[in-house]
């Protein structure tokens, strides 16, 4: 929640804890559970993140929770599928329940992540919007992670031409090969 020095220390505090119960090889369920508890514990009240979590297998599995982030995208067989938001974002009640879901990634299908920088960017007040990510990624699934990845941020630009950007834009692409 927030942003400059405050809001990027609070992160690199998540990161560590994340970091440190990774080497517990815990399942994603039992990861966020400690992770937000922790995190209540160690910070103000007010603080709160967002996040995706997740985990991908060798046969194509996929296992997912959504800490109320912006949803996560699956290009699969033509169809953008979004994946709503198992949980609050972290931080706000440690007793929170989450949840997971689980996906499995065909040769060829793709997740996009990214964050509000993204559909919150704007051109004279229009916002970006989720609708035109997904209209995007139903037109450009067919490439590669790298190509999508620039084509994607291609429109970006070309819309929020002439404005300032309010927010830090972060996207990453998992296809399966």
């Amino acid at each position: 929640s927030g942003k400059g020095v405050s809001a990027s220390l609070m992160m690199s505090h998540l990161h560590a804890l994340i970091n440190s119960l990774l080497s517990f090889d815990l399942p994603i369920i039992q990861l966020i559970h400690r992770a937000n508890r922790l995190f209540c514990e160690s910070t103000l009240s007010m603080n709160y993140a967002t996040m995706v979590v997740g985990k991908a297998y060798p046969e194509g599995s996929l296992d997912i929770c959504v800490a109320g982030h912006n949803p996560p995208l699956i290009f699969k067989d033509g169809n953008v599928i979004p994946i709503s938001a198992t949980g609050i974002p972290i931080g706000m009640f440690s007793d929170t329940d989450y949840g997971v879901e689980n996906f499995f990634l065909e040769k060829g299908d793709a997740l996009l992540l990214y964050t509000d920088g993204l559909t919150e960017a704007s051109n004279n007040g229009a916002e970006y919007g989720e609708k035109r990510i997904m209209s995007q990624l139903a037109n450009l699934g067919k490439l590669n992670s790298r190509e999508l990845i620039k084509s994607l941020l291609s429109e970006y630009k070309n819309y929020t031409k002439g404005s300032e950007a309010a927010d830090d834009l972060t996207l990453a692409v998992l296809k399966r090969l």
